[in-house]
């Protein structure tokens, strides 16, 4: 009887044992994820900076075009 009942106690830590290795998969693809999302984030981050970075360039050619067009307006004035 005892040896029935130290077998089936065995199975169970097996499979206490098999749980917890799958337990440790998911929290390592986890962590995983959390990295992607961290790096996904960065590169969301970086672009954000691209795109102000083009939007500054954008203003500074909008006053660029803009004294331009007011030089014009005073060559047309002086013509």
């Amino acid at each position: 009887m005892s040896k029935r009942f130290a077998q089936e106690v065995n199975i169970i830590v097996q499979a206490g044992n098999r749980f917890a290795q799958e337990v440790n998969i998911i929290v390592q693809a986890g962590n995983r994820f959390d990295k992607e999302v961290n790096i996904i984030a960065q590169v969301g981050k970086r672009f954000a900076q691209e795109v102000n970075i083009i939007t500054q360039a954008g203003n500074c050619f909008d006053k660029e075009v803009n004294i331009i067009a007011q030089a014009g307006n005073c060559f047309d004035k002086n013509s």
